[in-house]
């Protein structure tokens, strides 16, 4: 058999161009590999696998490798990763392009590698802390000493993310104030474990935060950091997470915290299911400039007669959110019935604020309910010009 030529790389802008002429690989445009690699990255959010993510695109070939591009977003486990990466920045000069930090850590202050790693990379602009279980040398009452002024290296901060790897539940200490002062940037805040708060004698700098999400375990968290979102013209997008994994605040507490901020609400989301009560209703109510809300359908027999029996305000509060334009219910098992639902999104469709345009719910919410009642709803909604979608 006749020796075959070694193939060569080319500069065609062809993915795999030593591919046979008709293989689909060879086909795909560099155009059209960076969108599908843009699209995998779109649907996940975890630093650690996105990171896989592109390792695994880039082992295709030189040509899937150049198509992505240089790599912006790092993640990091151990020490020695730490120290590997910090060598690596320093000898290409490139930690003026290092967009995003995800390290994973025992406790909140940082072991001398990623200190080191994260002063480097003071150009972040996102950066994702991800807690283990504390070791003996690093108990949780113990942290947190340094943090703050180690973190206040990077100034361009807009995006911080807190949360546990493993599924590791216990508390960590967190001095909020201290992060948000360190960060004037500062964007979006996401906590996504249950923490005890610190404590710190700094004023209470005003934030430009926009976005946050935070769990419903905490109500230290929400009174320390109301303080800082006084700027009456910024809106803002609160997620609240309702963790069963966590002992919950009492919601109609957490409801009369966040009532002064109900005000300067664009988007609202709670999708862990909010439990019904007077209070809940009051503080979307508030919510006078409220644009997106997202709920976790939640009822219960339990409240008085002359009270709301599920989390979805009455058609006449929800039609004095003059601002509403989207509506979105999610089924979290917690719906003993979905009754009052329909009833109340019939009389929202007879009289709807002119700004809905859109109502989406998980079509699991309407097995219960009478044959045509669906249709008619969909009926009802066309004449009203809102746009109702099922989700499967």
């Amino acid at each position: 058999m006749d020796a075959q030529p070694a193939q060569q790389p080319t500069s065609t802008t062809y993915a795999r161009a030593q591919q046979p002429a008709d293989s689909p690989a060879a086909a795909l445009l560099t155009e059209t590999l960076i969108r599908v690699f843009e699209l995998a990255l779109e649907e996940e959010e975890d630093p650690f696998e996105r990171q896989k993510l592109r390792w695994r695109f880039q082992k295709v070939s030189w040509q899937w490798s150049t198509a992505v591009g240089e790599q912006r977003e790092y993640a990091v486990t151990t020490d020695k990763e730490a120290q590997a990466l910090k060598r690596a920045i320093s000898m290409t000069g490139r930690s003026d392009e290092v967009q995003s930090l995800a390290l994973t850590t025992s406790n909140l202050d940082l072991a001398p590698w990623k200190e080191e790693l994260l002063q480097l990379c003071s150009a972040v602009n996102k950066l994702e802390l991800s807690l283990l279980p504390p070791s003996d040398l690093a108990l949780p009452g113990n942290v947190t000493r340094r943090a703050p002024e180690v973190l206040a290296c990077s100034k361009g901060v807009r995006k911080f993310v807190l949360n546990d790897r493993r599924g590791y539940t216990a508390h960590h200490l967190f001095d909020l104030s201290g992060f948000l002062n360190s960060w004037p940037s500062l964007k979006s805040l996401e906590v996504k474990i249950a923490v005890h708060q610190g404590f710190t004698w700094a004023r209470a700098a005003p934030s430009s935060l926009q976005h946050l999400e935070i769990p419903a375990s905490d109500l230290l968290l929400v009174r320390v950091l109301l303080p800082h979102l006084r700027d009456p013209t910024l809106f803002r997008s609160l997620r609240i997470r309702i963790d069963p994994d966590y002992p919950s605040t009492p919601h109609e507490s957490l409801a009369e915290e966040l009532l002064p901020l109900a005000n300067r609400l664009h988007r609202f989301s709670a999708l862990g299911g909010w439990e019904p009560s007077t209070e809940f209703e009051q503080l979307i109510g508030a919510m006078s400039s409220l644009q997106h809300l997202e709920l976790g359908y939640t009822t219960s027999n339990a409240l008085p007669a002359d009270e709301t029996k599920h989390n979805l305000p009455p058609s006449a509060s929800l039609g004095q959110l003059a601002s509403l334009r989207e509506l979105i219910l999610r089924d979290v098992g917690k719906a003993q019935t979905t009754t009052y639902l329909l009833a109340t999104l019939n009389d929202l469709l007879s009289t709807p604020p002119a700004s809905l345009k859109r109502i989406q719910l998980d079509s699991s919410l309407t097995t219960s309910w009478p044959e045509g009642a669906r249709a008619e709803l969909e009926s009802k909604a066309e004449a009203a010009g809102v746009w109702l979608v099922f989700v499967v």
